[in-house]
Order: C-alpha cells, then sequence, then structure tokens
C-alpha cells in the first residue's frame, strides 16, 4: 500500500495475502447465508461450486487462511523489524504506532458496520455476544472470538504477536526467540480447548515457525552458520507440527513460499498487478466482509425471505460487493487515515526505515458461533 512499502516491501507476498482474504472472506465465512444460521433449508454443501474438489475445499478449511497469514506475518516481520529491533534502531513507541495505525482504520470500520446494523436490524443470526463489555472489547481491540464482531479476534492475536516479537526480537534475538516461542504454542495448545488460546497458540506457532525459517536462510545466503539452537529448536517441533492438521498446513504452505522465494517466474507471477491489488485490501475485505454479509441478510428479511445462497448468481453479488467495497474503503479511507494517524503519531520519533510494511496478518479466520470455532 501506498507509503508502506519502501525497499523492504516483498511485494511477491501480497497475492498469498489477498487470496487467503478472499478464503476466508468469500468462501470460509458463506456459512453466515446458510443453515443453522438463518433458518435457512440450505447447508453449506448447496453452496455454488461445493461440489468441485478445489471448491468444496476452501468452503470446509478455508479458515486455514488464518494460518497462512500468520506465516506470512512472520516473514515479513523478520524481513523489515528483526534487525532494526535487535540493534536497538527501533523503538517499541515507534514500532506500536506503525502496528497499530495499519489495522485500527480498517477494523474501525467493521467494528462500526457491524454494529450499527446490529442496532438497525437486530441480530440477524450470525453476531456472538454482545453488551457494553463486548462493545468496549471490540473497540479497543480485545475480541476473544465471541464478541458481535467476531473476525477481529485475529486482531487481538496479531497484536499480541506484534508484542511478544518485539521483545523476543530484543532480548533473545532471531536465532533462539523462534524455538522458545514455538515450544510456547505447543504447550498452550495441548493445555486448552478455548477458542481465543487456541487462536493464540497457532498464531505463536505459525508466526515463528516463518521467522525461524527465514532467519535459517538469512543465514544460509549470508554464508554465516545458522544458530545449532534455532536448528534443533525447529527439527524438534516438526513432529508435532505434521501430528496436527493446521500446523501440518504450516509447514506445506512453507515449503510452497520457499518455491516462490526461489523461483523467479512464481515471484513475477505473484508480483502480478492484479495480485497485489488484491493484497492491497486484503485487510478491508476481511473486516468488511461481515457487515456485507448483515446487510444483505436484512435486504432478504425486509422482503420475508432468506437469501438465496445455494444460487451462483447470489455468489457473485456478494463477491462482488465485497470487492467493490473493501476497494473504495481502502483507498478513499483506509489509507488517508492510516497515513493521517501515522503522521500524528510519529511526528518527532526517530526510526532507521520509516514505515514497515504492510503486515500480512489479520485475516485468519473467526470463530463462528455453533459449533466451528473449533476449526476457524
Amino acid at each position: 500500500m501506498a507509503g508502506d512499502g519502501g525497499g523492504d516491501r516483498l511485494e511477491w507476498l501480497d497475492g498469498l495475502r489477498g487470496l487467503a482474504a478472499l478464503a476466508v472472506a468469500l468462501f470460509w465465512h458463506y456459512v453466515h447465508f446458510v443453515d443453522p444460521y438463518q433458518d435457512s433449508s440450505l447447508t453449506i454443501a448447496s453452496a455454488p461450486g461445493a461440489g468441485l474438489p478445489g471448491i468444496g475445499a476452501l468452503y470446509r478449511h478455508g479458515y486455514l487462511a488464518v494460518d497462512l497469514f500468520f506465516l506470512l506475518s512472520g516473514l515479513v516481520f523478520h524481513h523489515v523489524y528483526a534487525a532494526r529491533i535487535a540493534a536497538g534502531r527501533i523503538g517499541f513507541g515507534t514500532f506500536l504506532a506503525l502496528r497499530l495505525t495499519r489495522l485500527y482504520p480498517a477494523h474501525l470500520a467493521g467494528f462500526g458496520a457491524t454494529a450499527a446494523l446490529i442496532a438497525l436490524a437486530g441480530g440477524l443470526g450470525v453476531t456472538g455476544a454482545g453488551g457494553a463489555a463486548g462493545f468496549l472489547g471490540n473497540l479497543v481491540l480485545v475480541n476473544d472470538g465471541t464478541a458481535f464482531n467476531h473476525p477481529s479476534w485475529s486482531l487481538t492475536v496479531e497484536m499480541a504477536l506484534y508484542g511478544l516479537f518485539f521483545l523476543a526480537m530484543r532480548t533473545a534475538g532471531p536465532a533462539l526467540a523462534p524455538p522458545v516461542m514455538i515450544l510456547a504454542g505447543i504447550w498452550i495448545f495441548l493445555k486448552t480447548d478455548l477458542f481465543i488460546l487456541t487462536g493464540f497458540a497457532r498464531g505463536l506457532i505459525g508466526f515463528f515457525l516463518a521467522v525461524g525459517a527465514a532467519e535459517a536462510v538469512r543465514c544460509l545466503r549470508s554464508g554465516a552458520r545458522p544458530s545449532p539452537v534455532l536448528l534443533v529448536g525447529l527439527a524438534a517441533t516438526l513432529p508435532f507440527c505434521w501430528w496436527i492438521k493446521t500446523f501440518a498446513f504450516d509447514l506445506v504452505a512453507l515449503a510452497g513460499i520457499g518455491a516462490i522465494a526461489a523461483l523467479a517466474p512464481l515471484r513475477r507471477l505473484a508480483s502480478a498487478a492484479p495480485l497485489r491489488g488484491l493484497g492491497a485490501i486484503s485487510l478491508a475485505v476481511y473486516m468488511v466482509h461481515l457487515p456485507i454479509q448483515l446487510g444483505l441478510i436484512w435486504l432478504w428479511q425486509g422482503i420475508g425471505s432468506v437469501p438465496p445462497a445455494d444460487r451462483v448468481w447470489f455468489w457473485a453479488l456478494y463477491a462482488g460487493s465485497v470487492l467493490a467495497i473493501a476497494t473504495v474503503f481502502h483507498r478513499t479511507c483506509e489509507v488517508p487515515l492510516r497515513e493521517a494517524l501515522r503522521r500524528r503519531l510519529l511526528a518527532g520519533r526517530r526510526s532507521d526505515g520509516g514505515p514497515a510494511p504492510v503486515s500480512v496478518a489479520a485475516v485468519p479466520a473467526p470463530s463462528l458461533p455453533r459449533g466451528r470455532a473449533a476449526e476457524g
């Protein structure tokens, strides 16, 4: 996005971020339109294209896009921040301001639109816990996945990861921190079934797997010897990661990202303008898709019906609405507001490299009511 990249930007990751956002918004969360959420006779099996192998997998397993976002975030943060933080060349205040201004404009739009629709039309069937606590928690990016604007749970995890990353790079460095954080994530994952904690564990494991892999590659490319602690620590986590489906996906996705990084034709493909454009609006897609769903549900309820979610034309209407509204919001609100906030918050602060590239996180699939939170 404008003003976020500079020479540090990894443009070939943008397309992956954009595709991950679509996997969540257009497929995994399409369930919001169907039974049991809207008292509809439809099920996700009747969604457009659900019988096709690739499309069906997106409807059933699109929540894994959240883990792809955590991986991409780890790669970007290692590339942009690890050395700067370890060397003390960027302070926590500057780092935090950059991250908050990246996430908050889109979060505020999704939060505000969802709250307005709930106030206007009632619960609409897909919202979570409300009340003053839920409202205030959402407003300040504290969301356990059960609040009414449940997509922002992943932003809560992201902010926690940002703080831990800064602390880990400043104290332990990029060689020691990844194994420690991954093992902490494994311990949390095995000890709890609480959604927000398992989501946080997913974030820790995916994010720091990527940080560790990026550090090992950096050492090899520079001719340095990778830390034995890093290599042994990463190797020790592999059996667990392969055992659990979500983390096995992390390993496969990391291998795929490595192939893209190594092969120039794949990098050029991933850096194509349409994919970069999609990546630019990815956070907007993620944060506005729920209120767009609520708006469409409200419109159909107004005529005494339910959305015809099994029709291809309705899926196309929804997808087009998400892309169009996200694009307009990104250009007219998200970027200008982010830049204005950065000018205000970063005035007088010293940083070695200026604004950092956009985080690729954010998007992970939110918890869903009635039974899908364990996967989401």
